[in-house]
């Protein structure tokens, strides 16, 4: 066991010094080149060798935890499900906007002609919203929530009930008006 001195200790990296009463790096001498065989060294002069790997600090600096350090564009950013719930009711408006534009627009066609336009939103809907439902619940039930802050988790949530909440509210429709329509019979 060594004796702490008060004089600063070289650590083996250049213009690093160790704390008080801490001795220099025992392990492999830095910038001996790299740990694999064939592998070129980094540009930058790093070390590359360690005994027991790579570790996770350098002298001086905070520990990181394990996977690297957090970025600051990954606590910017808007998660995907957010994004993907608010273009399903886009998706939803658009739709029933282009709809009614060309209902309106055939106020002075016959009946017969008129009847086909009831098929676009069949279609629009079954091609776009049900995908972007999907992608939405997929990104946001497999998003990283460990790197998110709380901000952001809470968006994805918002995210995740934006791409349900269509069939949410078709479902309750339906049961309300299959409900009025039985009061209506009398049974």
């Amino acid at each position: 066991m060594s004796v702490p001195t008060n004089n600063p200790q070289l650590s083996g990296y250049p213009g690093v010094l160790n704390p008080q009463g801490a001795s220099a790096y025992q392990g492999a001498t830095p910038y001996q080149g790299s740990a694999q065989q064939g592998a070129a060294p980094y540009p930058g002069g790093a070390p590359q060798s360690y005994p027991g790997g790579v570790p996770q600090s350098y002298p001086g600096s905070a520990p990181q935890p394990y996977g690297g350090a957090q970025t600051q564009a990954s606590t910017k950013k808007i998660p995907t499900a957010f994004i993907l719930g608010i273009a399903v009711w886009v998706a939803i408006f658009l739709i029933i906007g282009v709809t009614a534009l060309m209902i309106w627009s055939s106020a002075d066609e016959s009946a017969s002609e008129r009847s086909g336009i009831a098929v676009i939103p069949m279609f629009g809907f079954l091609v776009v919203v049900p995908p972007l439902v999907l992608f939405g619940l997929i990104a946001g039930g497999s998003a990283n929530k460990r790197l998110m802050t709380r901000k952001q988790l809470i968006m994805n949530r918002i995210g995740i009930g934006l791409s349900v909440a269509p069939f949410v509210a078709f479902f309750l429709l339906y049961a309300v008006i299959m409900i009025a329509t039985m009061v209506e019979r009398g049974h």
